[in-house]
């Protein structure tokens, strides 16, 4: 049993991750700061957690591939705070011709 929870925490660790990031995207998106706070936490500590999984060693699970799925959202939410913005397309309004009728 202790095996069987062992192969299965990590993933449900990356699930709490995925799901917590999925409830905070409409805070991220009106740039709310106690969104991105707890977001950055909830994924430092998920990379923690797998960072120490990692180096504990687990045989026969892919560790790696979730921590490198956490750490990428990590790093996006560290450039967000220190001040990367995303630019929407800009729409130019085309110009059309009017033929002039005589």
């Amino acid at each position: 049993m202790g095996n069987r929870v062992a192969l299965l925490l990590p993933g449900l660790v990356l699930a709490a991750s995925c799901i917590g990031n999925g409830l905070l995207a409409p805070g991220l998106w009106l740039r709310k700061r106690l969104a991105r706070d707890a977001a950055l936490l909830v994924n430092t500590l998920c990379a923690l957690y797998l960072s120490y999984l990692l180096a504990k060693g687990v045989p026969g699970h892919p560790i790696g591939i979730f921590l490198c799925l956490v750490l990428h959202q990590l790093l996006i939410l560290g450039a967000i705070c220190v001040g990367l913005v995303w630019v929407g397309p800009v729409y130019q309004k085309m110009e059309t011709d009017r033929v002039q009728s005589d």
